[in-house]
């Protein structure tokens, strides 16, 4: 039985939904809830799960009833009011609900924030600095280096260990008078700088030389993998029985044989270059994307709501907790690192703000340019997509469409062409220019500067002057 929903538009791009449930859906609900609750409850004379409705909730009481009720069903008939209502909240709700009357309609009201709409400024033809794609002068040596490193022998360095040496350690570490298992090792190879050691021992290796020994401590924080070292301090003594350095050969044709698929040094050498050439100009195509967009952004009007930041920042929390090794919370990351989850908050807010802004302004202008996409785009894009996936443009198909997942994929290709229109019509100036102009003072820089300043997205490298990446 349809929901009955009245929509009053608020001030601050809010509005009130004022939900009537009938009574007949109240009471379907009901007895679903009684159903359940009766599936864990147990009452002499009657068979597991099988104690009738009227018998439950007269043993839990109505209250009780009703908080289940409302537990089970009120996310239902929100979701339903909005569909009928046809916004998109951006928060979650303020939910308000007086009583539930027995053998009458439910009603309650939600407080819904939506997202603002931007006033957009000039973003066709904007002026973005672009740097010229250049290629670090030992980037072509440092990538032969990692080639030649494959096929490296080792010889004795004769001298204090430093990074990329391969040193050979004897160890023992000890709590008090207990020698502990797995804080110990004979004959441990490896490369300082790998990251193989913990920071405080590898540090305490380095400049150390063959047959020498040493005494110290360290600290294992409270999350370490290994429950016998966590929160532990830890006394060391170890031994270096050999420091050994890399012995690089010459990149020759039959090393480039070896470790490529090209038969010459010199064709090696030259893919490499045009690799080389390819990076820099992505990143410096990346960046001048990157700018265009904040320029637009800049050029508009808006005002994020508290609570869209908040929310904002409540997600990248949480994808942030996902990514934590098994056993480590967010707090004890941070803390590691001499932060606090008020700090983390409170330097998220700004770039959050500015990411949301961006993202505004971009569906605006996908609007204003009545961008649509048709389903043989649709079609090509998921071939595409499939092509860098190990699905076939059939499978990926059959699973977006089991998640409902193809208007979303609309959605992304609409907001790919708004940005497309930025970029493309924007006007690349010499950085040279850009900073030029940012030196000179002007009422409408000053205007967009009051707008929230750069705009960048969480996550995101931060764009530097000069920069190419």
């Amino acid at each position: 039985m349809p929901l009955s929903t009245e929509l009053t538009e608020l001030p601050d791009d809010k509005v009130r939904l004022d939900v009537l449930v009938p009574q007949a859906e109240v009471a379907k609900q009901t007895e679903r809830t009684l159903k359940r609750l009766a599936k864990d409850m147990k009452i002499a004379g009657f068979r597991p799960g099988k104690v009738p409705p009227a018998v439950v909730a007269q043993r839990i009481g109505r209250d009780a009833v009703v908080e289940e009720l409302l537990r089970d069903a009120l996310g239902t008939w929100y979701s339903e009011a909005v569909s009928e209502a046809g916004v998109q909240p951006v928060t979650e709700p303020e939910l308000s609900l007086d009583s539930v009357p027995e053998d009458a309609d439910l009603s309650f009201a939600a407080t819904i924030q939506l997202a603002p709409k931007p006033e957009l400024g000039e973003y066709r033809g904007i002026e973005v600095p672009r740097e010229v794609a250049e290629v670090p002068d030992d980037a072509l040596s440092t990538e032969i280096d990692h080639l030649r490193a494959q096929a490296a022998t080792l010889a004795p360095a004769e001298r204090p260990a430093a990074g990329g040496d391969v040193v050979t350690l004897d160890f023992e570490g000890s709590l008090g008078e207990r020698s502990l298992a797995d804080a110990s090792a004979r004959d441990f190879v490896v490369e300082l700088g790998s990251g193989r050691l913990m920071p405080e021992f590898e540090q305490r290796v380095f400049g150390m030389s063959e047959g020498d020994t040493a005494s110290f401590d360290v600290m294992y924080p409270d999350h370490d993998q290994r429950a016998g070292l966590a929160g532990k301090t830890v006394s060391y003594e170890i031994t270096v029985s050999a420091v050994q350095r890399k012995v690089l050969p010459e990149m020759t044709d039959d090393l480039a044989k070896e470790v490529s698929e090209f038969d010459t040094a010199e064709e090696l050498e030259a893919a490499i270059r045009t690799r080389l050439d390819e990076k820099a100009e992505e990143a410096t195509a990346e960046m001048f994307r990157r700018r265009a967009i904040d320029a637009a952004a800049q050029n508009a009007t808006i005002n994020v709501p508290e609570d869209m930041i908040n929310a904002r920042v409540r997600s990248v929390l949480e994808q942030s907790q996902q990514r934590m090794p098994e056993g480590v919370t967010l707090e004890q990351y941070l803390a590691s690192r001499n932060q606090t989850l008020e700090g983390a908050v409170e330097e998220l807010k700004p770039e959050s703000e500015k990411a949301i802004m961006r993202e505004l302004v971009v569906v605006a202008i996908a609007e204003a340019e009545g961008i649509t996409v048709s389903d043989e785009e649709l079609d090509a894009q998921i071939v595409e997509d499939a092509e860098r996936s190990e699905h076939t443009a059939e499978e990926l198909r059959a699973e977006l469409e089991k998640v409902n997942g193809m208007e979303s994929l609309r959605d992304d290709i609409v907001l790919k062409k708004a940005v497309d229109v930025i970029v493309e019509t924007a006007t690349p100036i010499d950085m040279e220019t850009a900073k030029a102009r940012d030196k000179l003072w002007t009422p409408e820089k000053e205007a967009a500067e009051t707008k929230g300043g750069k705009l960048w997205t969480p996550g995101d490298p931060k764009p530097e002057e000069g920069a190419n990446t």
